[in-house]
C-alpha cells in the first residue's frame, strides 16, 4: 500500500506531520517500456519526488508541478506529449477542481487521474466527475497505481 512517512520523523518518537512513501511490493506491475510522459501535481515534495521514482521506475517520463497553476504552465509547454495527468486535489495556489476545470479549457482529452487521500472533502458535479479517467485514493497499493494508469493510457486493451 502507498502510504507516507514526513521526512522529519525520528525513529522511536513518533512521525509528527504528514508526508508520503510507498510500501514495497513483491508483486508490482513489470515496468513499461512505453515512456509516455507524465505530468505530476503535487504540492507535498516528499510525495512528488516519491511518486516521481515509481513513475520512472517503471519507464515514464516525468514533468512535475507544485499545485495547478504550475501544472497549467507546464502543460502548456509540453503539450499533447503529456500522456496523462496524476494530480492531488488539495493544494496552495490552485486546487485539483480548479485545475482540472481550467486544464479542460486547453484539452478536452488528455486523461486525469486523481490521486489524494482526503477525496471525500471535495464535491465535483456529474459534468467535472466525466472529465476524471481514474481515482486513486490514499493509501494504494502499487499495483492500483500502476493498473489505473495501464486503464487510462490504454483503455480497452
Amino acid at each position: 500500500m502507498m502510504g507516507f512517512v514526513p521526512p522529519d520523523s525520528q525513529v522511536g518518537t513518533g512521525a509528527p506531520g504528514s508526508g508520503s512513501l510507498p510500501a514495497a511490493s513483491e508483486r508490482a506491475a513489470p515496468p513499461s517500456t512505453t515512456g509516455e510522459l507524465i505530468l505530476l501535481v503535487e504540492d507535498e515534495a516528499a510525495i512528488r519526488l516519491t511518486t516521481r521514482k515509481i513513475l520512472v521506475r517503471r519507464g515514464f517520463r516525468v514533468v512535475e508541478a507544485a499545485d495547478g497553476q504550475e501544472a497549467l504552465v507546464r502543460y502548456r509547454e509540453y503539450g499533447t506529449a503529456i500522456g496523462a495527468v496524476i494530480t492531488d486535489l488539495i493544494m496552495p495556489v490552485m486546487d485539483g477542481p480548479t485545475f482540472i476545470r481550467e486544464l479542460r479549457k486547453i484539452s478536452l482529452t488528455v486523461p486525469v487521474v486523481i490521486m489524494s487521500g482526503r477525496f471525500e472533502r471535495v464535491r465535483f458535479s456529474p459534468e467535472e466527475i466525466a472529465d476524471v479517467q481514474g481515482f486513486l485514493v490514499k493509501p494504494f497499493t502499487l499495483e492500483e497505481f500502476y493498473g489505473c494508469l495501464d486503464r487510462v493510457l490504454h483503455p480497452g486493451s
